[in-house]
């Protein structure tokens, strides 16, 4: 059984690249916390109002993402993730998506070990850095942006699951 928290009044940071006049983002949300009492877990209960702002943001080139880059934070943080990759699979000769691959640095960083890669991402605002690391992005939302019967041998997401509205659902197009 959960609990439900709700904190008041969260700030929700968007930065959009260009001022949008006609976009009116909110500036707080009240965030819905689960706890599961069974198993101590806790996840954000996305509710519709969130994900529609997320979704706008996205759309209008938000800069919301993980510093996965190729910054200092950002390279230590990939070669985490990577090495948890690579124990959980063996990478040599796959067909790989990652869902929300923002940057393209971490989807750059694993096409080193694959046979391909392909990200997903909603927003284009960061176009330049896609082009820079040469990674092959498809923008728009999972799964919609993939080709009816486009298989994959593996797909990651990393640091986006609180964007899913509904995560269980979700995974179930994987």
């Amino acid at each position: 059984m959960d609990n439900e928290v709700i904190v008041k009044a969260l700030p929700l940071h968007t930065d959009l690249l260009t001022k949008k006049p006609d976009l009116d983002l909110i500036t707080c949300v009240d965030m819905r916390i689960l706890r599961d009492s069974a198993t101590g877990l806790i996840r954000q209960k996305l509710t519709t109002d969130i994900w529609n702002q997320l979704r706008e943001a996205y759309v209008a080139g938000s800069l919301l993402g993980t510093a996965i880059d190729n910054t200092n934070a950002g390279i230590n943080y990939a070669q985490e993730f990577l090495s948890f990759l690579e124990r959980q699979l063996e990478l040599n000769d796959l067909d790989v998506l990652e869902i929300g691959c923002g940057t393209g640095y971490l989807a750059s960083r694993v096409s080193q070990r694959t046979k391909s890669v392909l990200g997903i991402e909603p927003g284009g605002q960061h176009l330049e850095a896609w082009k820079s690391f040469g990674v092959n992005v498809r923008r728009g939302f999972f799964p919609d942006v993939l080709d009816d019967g486009q298989l994959f041998d593996a797909i990651y997401s990393c640091s986006v699951v609180e964007h899913f509205p509904d995560l269980e659902n979700h995974f179930r197009d994987c």
